[in-house]
């Protein structure tokens, strides 16, 4: 397998989603936004949902579930090679390459 000419630049997050607890829900509906911290909050809860694979036009690549899903989505991008014309109108070989970028948190859900 050879290095491409052209390569795609795919980034892989981890993903969480932050459930807050009722005292954030009372401050948040006050308008007191930032005032409760979840990674100091016993009864706030973060829920790991895998992985974000976020290609370099800003267009989600893919999403695997767990770290088992992931090897091997990202086994079959690299294995994945094509040829096609560069900016010079050469036909040369494309791919992907990949770099480890900082968690995903989504925000707005609440326990109950």
């Amino acid at each position: 397998m050879q290095k491409p000419d052209i390569a795609f630049h795919i980034t892989v997050s981890p993903v969480f989603t932050v459930r807050g607890c009722r005292v954030k829900r009372e401050q948040e509906e006050r308008g007191l936004y930032g005032c409760h911290y979840y990674t100091e909050c016993p009864d706030c809860q973060i829920i790991s949902r895998g992985y974000e694979c976020w290609g370099e036009n800003m267009h989600l690549q893919g999403s695997p579930r767990d770290y088992e899903h992931l090897k091997y989505w990202l086994k079959l991008k690299v294995r994945e090679q094509w040829r096609g014309k560069g900016y010079d109108g050469l036909v040369q070989l494309h791919g992907y390459t990949f770099a480890v970028g900082g968690p995903i948190y989504y925000y707005g859900q609440w326990l109950t």
